[in-house]
């Protein structure tokens, strides 16, 4: 089965790949935004301290954790940089 993989992963392992199938791409974002909240909240950070340590705008984080919005690219990265995550595709 064709897949396109998409994957969060910590420096300490904490997180699993994702695996979607080919054309799932709305499920392939909920996927990482699923994950990206998940080590949010499993950082224990408070979101002032995720704003100051990772310069995405507070408005911007406290709309994502709500879920009112979702993320761009290069806030998500900046977020997973300062939680110490790397995002990154998976070549085929």
């Amino acid at each position: 089965m064709d897949t396109h993989h998409r994957r969060l992963h910590s420096q300490k392992g904490g997180l699993k790949k994702s695996r979607l199938k080919k054309g799932s791409q709305k499920n392939s974002s909920l996927n990482l935004v699923e994950e990206l909240l998940r080590a949010i909240a499993d950082s224990g950070q408070s979101q002032y301290a995720i704003v100051k340590g990772s310069g995405v705008p507070q408005p911007t984080l406290c709309r994502f954790v709500s879920g009112q919005r979702g993320l761009n690219l290069e806030s998500a990265a900046k977020i997973c940089a300062h939680l110490g995550l790397h995002l990154a595709p998976i070549r085929r």
